[in-house]
């Protein structure tokens, strides 16, 4: 039985207010607020796997601009999940996905809108594994790959 290498685990990374639009951005001592959205990605490892996983959410209670946001934010994941099918390619699908950020005001504040990419490989390293899903990618999905 394999035994999970937390000596070589990634980072764990929180960012909460002002930060939790950051992407990777690491931790600090500050205290989240109620009413504040915190941004959180984590990942494991076992043997020679890596998982990533980021996760947003909000704090107490939630404004009208905030609601926007979460709910512009699972449109987005709404959006790739019915798209991301064998034969699409990853240009095509990241393409689909920012223009849901766009059409709802948000690409100025969105490192995936201004053209980073909304996705990535994972399986023997958290965010090297192609294909990418982002601009210019060309690479065609397929059956299997994660």
């Amino acid at each position: 039985m394999r035994r999970l290498c937390l000596e070589r685990a990634p980072s764990t990374q929180i960012a909460d207010g002002p930060r939790s639009a950051f992407s990777l951005a690491l931790p600090t001592d500050r205290v989240v607020r109620p009413g504040e959205m915190v941004m959180t990605d984590i990942g494991a490892r076992f043997g020679n796997y890596v998982a990533d996983g980021g996760r947003g959410f909000a704090y107490g209670q939630v404004s009208d601009r905030q609601r926007d946001i979460i709910e512009t934010a699972a449109d987005v994941v709404e959006v790739g999940l019915r798209l991301a099918r064998p034969g699409i390619t990853a240009n095509a699908l990241n393409s689909a996905m920012q223009q849901v950020l766009v059409e709802r005001g948000f690409a100025r504040y969105s490192g995936e809108a201004m053209g980073r990419g909304t996705g990535h490989g994972t399986g023997m390293d958290p965010e090297e594994e192609l294909p990418w899903i982002g601009p210019g990618n060309t690479t065609v999905l397929q059956e299997d790959m994660v």
